[in-house]
């Protein structure tokens, strides 16, 4: 009984292990059969637009003809194309799809061959056939694509071989083990395996025809037969759910549904894997895993570097066994907004900043001093110190997608200057202003004065000079302060200088309204007093009879200013300058 067992085992291990023939076309019905010639796919021609084009017979023998270019007509000879080994359905002349000349089927010759494209008369294109329908290798492993294939071509001229897993949306050469068909007219059986073909719910192929621009064709175009698609069947399966939603953005967070058949080991890992942005597998990038054994969900991350593209294809692949899941429906991965941040300053206090930035479609500022905008290029009016440092804007893309970018703001103090001069002065005095505070100065003043000297000089000072004098101070951050000085300027001279006379005086200087001379007894009588303004003109005049004079100001109609109090005593006088307010 147990000899039995063990054989029963055998059996079934290899009934398990058994290749499954999935797939078969040998084009017998005379027909395309399961493919559609002459597609648009990968940038190629169809049957109207192509000087050449695919097409399905079992004609073998060749001819001669010849096409007109330029006005001229050229000979050409097409030689029989190469009969089918023993190994090909109803060879040696059984009916095969191959590219075919549209000027060799005008002339009758229907074999495989084509017309290079030699750049003056036509010109290089594509042309495609693949698989109308798909096929599913679900639950199969070891998925080997074979067929018979002629092409004599060059480096300019060969045959490609495709696969896609999303129904023909995106199509992924295959170039292991051979990438280019081209340099045998003799037929030859080429069987493909690839890890990538496992699994799939929808896996089909195709074949291209690449007739880039060159000086002569060499015979016969590219031409296949006998198409088998086999597998083993394995009842372990990883079928990749469906993502939602389709459009990412790099760096963005991403969940991979998946449903597995059969059973796993302790140990094993599911793996969400990403492919390229044209759908393939060759350098496949992980999003994430999970370590499992049952149906679930991975949560993953798209790397923050990943290329935009829409072609992007998700699988999920166990480690124990190793089965390499189905394609999810293609997804769409945006890159970042190129954002940018700028200001226009450096700034000075008060000075209005500007913020710019751009790279998107809406914006979000946050900056110091609780700044915050959603305009693209917000400003800040009469700024203050709080106002400097960093400001962050938040860009965002059509697509959702998110870039931070980041600006100083440099808000520079303003001097505070201090001006003033070391008056009062005389009629022909030499004056002398004077500040501090900057790296440079512009003075401005009475009788359209200028300087741009630091502490400059008046010579011969004239009533006409006096009055406020306005600095303007620059400060190494090339920021400004003003200050201003009054100067005044006194008639001294013609016998009126100041005489210090101890028993006279004025009070109180400055006044506002009120103010009383003082005078010494003895000059009740004899002295003189004027008042004049500042022009010598005479706005009030007496002879006392008291020692205290008082006297209004508002009642001689004075207004704010400098006046000169003079008092005439026998051959003395005094000048007195008043201050009224």
């Amino acid at each position: 009984m147990k000899r039995l067992s063990i054989l029963v085992a055998c059996i079934l291990s290899v009934s398990l292990q058994a290749q499954v023939n999935l797939f078969t076309e040998n084009f017998e019905s005379g027909g395309a059969g399961a493919f559609t010639l002459n597609t648009t796919d990968l940038s190629s021609q169809t049957d109207a637009t192509g000087y050449n084009k695919w097409i399905v017979n079992n004609v073998y023998t060749g001819g001669s003809g010849s096409i007109t270019c330029f006005g001229f007509p050229i000979g050409y000879t097409i030689a029989n194309t190469n009969n089918q080994p023993g190994g090909i359905t109803n060879s040696p002349n059984s009916f095969y799809m191959h590219i075919l000349s549209d000027e060799a089927q005008i002339d009758g010759i229907n074999c495989s061959s084509y017309l290079a494209a030699d750049g003056f008369c036509n010109f290089a294109q594509n042309h495609f056939s693949g698989m109308t329908g798909d096929i599913s290798t679900t639950t199969y492993t070891s998925v080997s694509f074979s067929f018979w294939w002629i092409c004599g071509g060059s480096v300019n001229n060969f045959g490609e071989v495709y696969y896609s897993t999303n129904s023909g949306s995106n199509w992924t050469m295959i170039t292991t083990p051979i990438s280019q068909y081209s340099g045998s007219a003799i037929w030859q059986q080429q069987t493909i395996t690839d890890p990538a073909f496992d699994n799939q719910p929808t896996l089909r192929f195709g074949f291209r025809f690449v007739n880039n621009q060159t000086t002569a064709a060499s015979d016969p175009g590219f031409s296949v037969d006998d198409i088998n698609i086999v597998g083993v069947f394995d009842p372990n399966a990883v079928t990749t759910g469906t993502i939602t939603p389709a459009n990412y953005c790099a760096g963005d967070s991403i969940n991979i549904p998946y449903t597995e058949t059969g059973s796993y080991g302790g140990g094993n890992i599911f793996t969400a894997e990403l492919s390229d942005d044209l759908g393939s597998f060759a350098s496949p990038v992980t999003l994430g895993s999970l370590a499992s054994t049952a149906s679930g969900t991975i949560n993953g991350v798209i790397p923050g570097g990943t290329l935009p593209g829409s072609g992007y294809l998700v699988r999920v692949v166990s480690s124990s066994p190793v089965i390499v899941g189905s394609s999810s429906s293609s997804i769409t991965i945006s890159g970042p907004p190129a954002a940018a941040a700028i200001n226009t300053g450096p700034y000075c206090a008060g000075d209005t900043i500007f913020l710019v930035a751009n790279g998107g479609v809406s914006y979000a500022w946050a900056g110091p001093n609780s700044f915050t905008s959603l305009q693209p290029d917000p400003f800040i009016g009469s700024s203050i110190s709080a106002d400097a440092g960093v400001y962050t804007v938040t860009v965002t893309s059509a697509a959702g997608c998110t870039a931070i970018s980041s600006t100083t703001v440099v808000v520079n103090t303003n001097p505070t200057p201090t001006a003033s001069n070391t008056g009062p002065y005389c009629v022909g005095d030499n004056a002398q202003l004077s500040t501090a505070g900057g790296v440079s100065y512009a003075w401005t003043g009475p009788n359209s004065y200028t300087s741009a000297a630091q502490n400059p000089s008046i010579s011969n000072i004239q009533l006409v000079d006096a009055g406020t004098y306005t600095v303007t101070v620059t400060n190494a951050d090339g920021c400004t302060g003003t200050a201003t000085t009054a100067l005044a300027v006194t008639v001294c001279g013609s016998g009126m200088e100041d005489e210090l006379l101890t028993h006279v005086s004025v009070y109180p200087n400055p006044t506002s309204d009120m103010f009383t001379i003082s005078l010494n007894e003895e000059m009740m009588n004899k002295a003189h007093i004027s008042v004049m303004n500042m022009l010598g003109e005479v706005v009030y005049q007496i002879t006392p009879n008291q020692p205290k004079l008082m006297i209004s100001s508002k009642s001689l109609g004075l207004r704010p200013g400098i006046y000169l109090v003079k008092i005439q005593y026998k051959e003395e006088h005094q000048v007195i300058r008043l201050v009224v307010r």
